[in-house]
């Protein structure tokens, strides 16, 4: 299932494309490296291996810090009880749904920025920030209000098990105060991923996953000064990580540019309407991408706790190859935006391959132990047997899949990457509809095991590379003015 954060949005193409390309040549340039700038602007962008490697592990180990936060919460409460990590599991995956709304924002503010940039129109990037940031409170009360009040209904009415609902209200109820911190720190990202300084960004994400780590095993188990707090303990060590890492960010933007932090008692919503039109699209897509899980997940907990945990301890080890699409499916939308501004096109499937086949190793590499060790890998999250065999008979299934993916995801961000991202939203919107519809018909019209449900994402792997394939080979994607 698609879920790396897409980058680029379908309002003002041209902003897209040039902001893209900027954002690139900043990454790729610093104080000391002058030549390099020179040279991509005089012989045109490098698509060399290194340079390629250069602009996509970053992002990569970006999201392998996002995901060692969830996978730390899932693996603590899996120790508690197999139920009390599908609950934590769940609810993470819903918090995550629903963070998809500031991912957008956030990504068009870093766009506009970039642009500004880029224009060396530095003095109004502050009210850039600052109208992101006041729409941010605005996103995270609706972020609040529906994990915190309209959850528990959803939960009353679509899960069976009780002790897994109970554990996912207990969850809940403390994780989703985590978007008040959550929002604003993601758009203080986006001004700095804007302006190519991405140090403190991972700095910031990094705070996240340390601080998380320690205080989610000494709040769940009661350990150090702490009692056990079991899941609710996980929930508060999430929190007080993220708030941790806002504070350390909020401290560092006030230190190094206090004019974002000053201008943001002033707001000025001149740009709101310029950052709404960038912004959702992505949302609308990443909202479609995630919420493919959920429904995944919905309907597979019909089929017992078992089967659930199974799913769960197979998606915390999807993720980890998540971390190379991420990395390298952004890198393919930034660099052919780049490779078609200067209008060389014969140079896109090299691009590909290159990138491609990056992807594979990557995602080659990640997977590994999925189809080594797939035991070992279950015993750490659960002793029960048929859990066990569920979820070591889906790791041995799914990787293939995850192969193809790492093609199929290259393909979508080159039809992105060109700019035709009303085309890659209904990519996904077909996708996701065929996908949702296989694993209706697998889960209430068969008898099949949970690992045989994991077919569903050959389905959706191989729809979304034909769709994109066909869009490559028949669209106009050529032909546009950006």
């Amino acid at each position: 299932m698609s879920v790396f954060v897409h980058n680029h949005t379908g309002q003002s193409l041209k902003s897209l494309d040039f902001s893209a390309f900027q954002s690139l040549r900043l990454l790729l340039t610093s104080k000391k490296d002058k030549p390099l700038l020179c040279k991509m602007q005089e012989k045109g962008l490098s698509i060399s291996y290194q340079d390629l490697l250069k602009v996509s592990l970053p992002m990569s180990l970006g999201a392998f810090v996002q995901f060692f936060v969830v996978f730390t919460d899932n693996y603590y409460a899996a120790q508690l009880d197999g139920k009390a990590m599908s609950g934590v599991s769940y609810i993470g995956l819903a918090y995550i749904t629903l963070a998809m709304i500031t991912t957008g924002i956030a990504s068009s503010i870093q766009i506009i920025v970039a642009r500004r940039m880029g224009e060396q129109q530095w003095s109004v990037i502050p009210s850039i920030v600052n109208n992101g940031i006041f729409l941010g409170i605005i996103i995270a009360l609706i972020q609040f209000i529906a994990l915190y009040f309209f959850g528990p209904l959803f939960i009353d009415s679509f899960i069976i098990d009780a002790d897994i609902k109970n554990y996912m209200l207990e969850f809940s109820s403390i994780r989703s105060w985590g978007f008040w911190i959550y929002t604003p720190t993601m758009l203080l990202q986006a001004y700095w991923t804007g302006v190519a300084k991405t140090k403190v960004v991972f700095s910031t994400m990094l705070i996240t996953s340390i601080s998380n780590m320690i205080l989610a095993y000494m709040l769940i188990f009661g350990k150090g000064p702490f009692s056990a707090m079991g899941v609710s303990g996980a929930a508060w060590a999430t929190l007080s990580a993220e708030c941790l890492a806002f504070v350390f960010l909020y401290g560092y933007t006030f230190l190094k540019n206090p004019a974002i932090i000053r201008c943001l008692t002033k707001p000025v919503l001149t740009f709101t309407r310029s950052i709404l039109q960038l912004g959702t699209p992505i949302v609308l897509q990443l909202l479609i991408a995630l919420g493919v899980w959920l429904a995944f997940y919905t309907m597979v907990e019909s089929r017992g706790p078992q089967s659930l945990q199974s799913a769960f301890i197979v998606r915390n080890m999807y993720m980890l190859a998540w971390v190379s699409v991420m990395g390298f499916s952004s890198a393919m939308r930034t660099y052919s935006s780049a490779l078609i501004a200067e209008n060389r096109i014969h140079d896109l499937k090299k691009l590909f391959f290159r990138i491609a086949s990056f992807n594979f190793i990557g995602v080659l590499i990640l997977s590994h132990g999925l189809w080594i060790y797939p035991e070992w890998i279950s015993t750490q999250f659960t002793q029960d047997a048929t859990t066990i065999r569920y979820t070591v008979d889906t790791m041995k299934l799914i990787v293939p899949a995850m192969l193809i993916y790492s093609f199929t995801s290259i393909l979508l961000a080159w039809v992105e990457g060109s700019g035709a991202t009303v085309a890659g939203f209904w990519i996904e919107v077909i996708t996701s509809c065929i996908y949702i519809i296989s694993i209706y018909i697998m889960v209430h019209f068969t008898e099949w095991e949970v690992s045989l449900l994991w077919l569903s994402d050959y389905v959706y792997f191989i729809v979304m590379g034909i769709c994109s394939g066909l869009y490559l080979i028949y669209g106009n994607w050529r032909l546009n003015k950006l």
